[in-house]
């Protein structure tokens, strides 16, 4: 998901949401049906309450449980976030969440095996990027409510998590290696460290709520965490900062910051659109094959191509196992630019955040640790 920006003055205060974002999800088989096809495209031309609908009546027979409530919750949240059906996506997102803070906290003893062995033997807990974004759409869809104040809560748990997925993944290392599976192999788990901890997404957003509410000083602080997203994250935001976020935040530098926020006897237009799809979830097929008091780990059946020897006293050589590894990979969009016509005039927007890189670079950090 590719998020732009774009601010015009001298117009009437309207914010503008718009968009051909939804979470598509493969990784999980059951009796829920995913997004079809049919959906997909009726989603894709703008017809999202026919999505919708055909989508209900592939799921006619699904009772939503455990193990596949944030996929339902996630796929309905998004389809009714963009049917304009706010507090029923509200509803559906918040399910979501809480499964994936249940089905996380249930699954820590078997996350090892269920990453490499069977991404589907545990309930599906959902990807950090998920995690992170729901709450951006409950913020969004709390605006059209009205409710900003509810609004900001769903920000400010976005930054929450951001601070906590470090931790997250601390607690998952050191449950590893006390497990049994650890010991046996004498081989130490190190997670790499997460490097996405700042969005400049959940940052502008933030520092748009506190503006309304004249609390420039914070309006200071998020503008100032948006530009060291920019700067401190260049695996994630790999492309120019917006050149409004830049003047605005130097502005705010200079030794009289007051006049950033001087009004010009004008409203303001902030348009936000959001475009693509969130990248698909593969696999790749590995090999672990047995040899006298070791296994090797290779891409191929016969041996070729070794990725790893773990040594494991006693065990015989003949043994063969195949397992899958997930990967996620991009979705190109015909989308490269996006302008705005406003009396006449041409209004391009400017990329503030492109939701798959956050999405593939947690997840890829996250996989080394087994690769």
């Amino acid at each position: 998901m590719v998020s732009l920006f774009s601010q015009i003055r001298n117009q009437s205060f309207k914010h503008m949401l718009i968009g051909t974002f939804i979470v598509f999800i493969s990784s999980c088989i059951s009796t829920y049906q995913l997004p079809s096809p049919t959906v997909s495209r009726y989603f894709n031309e703008g017809s999202i309450n026919q999505a919708i609908t055909i989508h209900e009546q592939n799921n006619l027979n699904y009772i939503p449980d455990s193990h596949d409530q944030v996929l339902y919750g996630l796929d309905m949240g998004m389809l009714n976030h963009y049917a304009g059906n706010y507090r029923l996506s509200n509803d559906f997102l918040t399910q979501a969440e809480r499964a994936i803070e249940q089905n996380f906290t249930r699954s820590l003893s078997r996350y090892l095996s269920s990453f490499i062995l069977d991404d589907r033997s545990l309930d599906y807990c959902g990807e950090d990027y998920e995690d992170i974004y729901l709450n951006i759409f409950k913020a969004l869809n709390y605006y059209n409510l009205n409710q900003p104040e509810s609004a900001m809560v769903e920000i400010r748990r976005v930054n929450e998590k951001l601070i906590l997925l470090k931790d997250k993944y601390n607690q998952v290392e050191r449950r590893l290696n006390r497990s049994q599976e650890a010991k046996k192999i004498k081989k130490r788990m190190t997670l790499p460290s997460i490097q996405f901890h700042n969005s400049a997404l959940s940052r502008y957003l933030s520092a748009l709520f506190y503006r309304y509410e004249k609390d420039y000083d914070s309006v200071r602080i998020d503008i100032e965490h948006l530009y060291d997203a920019f700067h401190n994250q260049s695996v994630v935001y790999n492309y120019t900062m917006p050149k409004e976020i830049f003047m605005q935040y130097q502005c705010l530098q200079s030794p009289f910051p007051d006049t950033c926020f001087q009004s010009s006897g004008n409203a303001t237009v902030r348009i936000i659109a959001f475009v693509g799809q969130s990248p698909q979830k593969k696999a790749r097929t590995y090999w672990i094959i047995s040899r006298k008091n070791h296994l090797v780990i290779a891409r191929n059946k016969n041996g070729s191509q070794q990725l790893d020897l773990i040594p494991w006293k006693g065990i015989q050589s003949g043994y063969t196992f195949k397992f899958s590894v997930p990967y996620l990979k991009r979705r190109p969009h015909s989308v490269h630019q996006i302008e705005c016509i406003i009396d006449n005039q041409r209004f391009k927007l400017s990329k503030l955040e492109d939701i798959s890189n956050v999405a593939i670079d947690t997840f890829n950090r996250k996989k080394r640790s087994f690769i």
